[in-house]
């Protein structure tokens, strides 16, 4: 199932849980890893794992940018993936 993650600190908690608020969708996970580097703080991940939020809302606004990296490859897959899970494709048999 395609998502979209975001990752950060935990003291930008606050700024993922506005995003959260303001597209009302996504899920807020605190991430204690265990071995992490001396003075480095946990962090915190916002999900989006809804179909329907992924294609409806969040492509239309990520098209609307412009990628200058080798990241905008990796971009165009997932898009490709969001459509095929959004139109039901993946569950055609083989």
């Amino acid at each position: 199932m395609p998502f979209l993650s975001i990752s950060q600190s935990i003291r930008d908690y606050a700024v993922l849980n506005k995003i959260s608020d303001y597209f009302s969708s996504g899920t807020l996970q605190e991430q204690n890893i265990s071995n992490r580097y001396e003075g480095e703080q946990p962090m915190v991940r916002l999900i989006f794992q809804d179909i329907i939020f992924l294609h409806n809302t969040l492509l239309p606004l990520l098209n609307s940018l412009n990628f200058y990296s080798k990241k905008q490859l990796d971009y165009k897959d997932w898009v490709i993936i969001v459509k095929l899970y959004y139109s039901g494709i993946h569950l055609y048999p083989r």
